[in-house]
């Protein structure tokens, strides 16, 4: 394994996970949340990407993310069983659950600060995690109409934990 590649990999996905507990306990705050609850949960956002049994997929996927070069065909269907593993492990994927609606809302505060953290290091003009809930929600993801108003309410909070606290060069 090129060990640039996965130093690369390793630091970035160390990266987002500081800035989905920075967004988690920054609106945690705000919503006066159990914050040694949150704290618990964000420090092991996406844990199960450093396992045994996924770090290789990890690397693998960072290589497709950066399109370093095409993937084989074995690689291609380690990333297919990686994503659904991580899914199965992570209860901040609504596809963790048969139902959405049953996350709770630690699951809803470590998706929408995940969705925070992407769209930052994507940078998404405003920020803002509501342009990927915009395209998943009740097309990919069935939440109710509940669910769909407290995600937009928590994705207001990390809008603004995201802007006091600077955090809008967070992967430069």
């Amino acid at each position: 394994m090129n060990k640039e590649i996965e130093n690369r990999a390793v630091n970035r996905l160390l990266k987002h996970a500081q800035l989905v507990q920075r967004v988690m306990l920054g609106c945690a705050k705000l919503l006066n949340m159990d914050l040694r609850e949150t704290m618990e949960r964000a420090l092991r956002h996406d844990y199960s990407k450093f396992s045994e049994e996924m770090y290789v997929g990890t690397i693998i996927y960072d290589i497709k993310d950066h399109g370093d070069r095409e993937l084989s065909e074995v690689e291609n269907k380690i990333i297919i069983d990686w994503t659904i593993t991580h899914y199965m492990h992570e209860r901040h994927h609504p596809l963790h659950f048969k139902d959405c609606n049953r996350m709770n809302n630690l699951d809803i505060l470590e998706m929408v600060s995940d969705w925070t953290a992407m769209a930052v290091e994507l940078k998404n003009p405003d920020l803002s995690a509501a342009w990927f809930a915009g395209k998943v929600i009740g097309n990919r993801f069935l939440f109710n109409d509940v669910k769909i108003k407290q995600i937009y309410d928590f994705i207001r909070l990390a809008d603004r934990v995201v802007k006091e606290e600077n955090l809008g060069n967070w992967f430069d």
